[in-house]
């Protein structure tokens, strides 16, 4: 994983899973993984491994109002699905921060659909603004507490997170229905079981 900053935002890589869910560009997957420590730099003089981690809880009060999916966070690219728009979803569960997108019906969208399916890319990665982070030193680790708002997700063929990737999924309309309602179940079950 290598850190890149632009300005006050940061740029890591995590996994991407798409589905062409019948005439749809959907793609899913996790922008962000937690705990999972990733060499962000090797010092040669010392050998150390200066690594990073993202910490459970880390997008609690986390912005995605503003957030856009594009390719290799390319500003000048046409965003290709948005929050606002409800083309784009954030979910935060267990493992991480995960990306719902319905690519734009577009020459881009269906370029960018076509390499991921393909398996040309095979990664993503998020642009985010740190709020609160702490280094371990025994453990050469930067933990990441809390994210004040994530401003992009991309598909990018140069990962910061090796740890991620990008997978097509073929699934019905029916199948992807039966997992959303899963999911509500399991979140009810969830939300009744914290009341006791």
């Amino acid at each position: 994983m290598t850190t890149q900053q632009n300005k006050k935002y940061e740029y890591r890589t995590a996994d991407l899973a798409a589905a062409d869910i019948d005439t749809g560009l959907n793609v899913t997957g996790y922008a962000a993984v937690f705990d999972a420590p990733t060499t962000v730099y090797h010092d040669d003089e010392t050998g150390i491994d200066f690594k990073e981690v993202i910490d459970k809880g880390a997008f609690d009060s986390c912005d995605f109002s503003k957030c856009v999916f594009r390719y290799n966070h390319d500003d000048s690219y046409l965003a290709l699905a948005t929050v606002h728009n409800n083309t784009l979803r954030l979910i935060v569960d267990e493992k991480g921060l995960r990306v719902d997108a319905e690519l734009a019906d577009t020459t881009a969208g269906r370029d960018i659909f076509a390499l991921i399916k393909r398996g040309d890319i095979c990664k993503m990665s998020y642009a985010y603004a740190v709020k609160e982070d702490y280094y371990d030193e025994p453990t050469h680790t930067r933990h990441i507490k809390a994210i004040s708002a994530v401003i992009d997700v991309s598909a990018v063929d140069q990962p910061a997170y090796d740890a991620t990737s990008l997978d097509i999924v073929k699934r019905s309309l029916k199948e992807l229905h039966e997992e959303q309602e899963r999911r509500a179940r399991e979140k009810a079950r969830i939300s009744i079981l914290s009341l006791y």
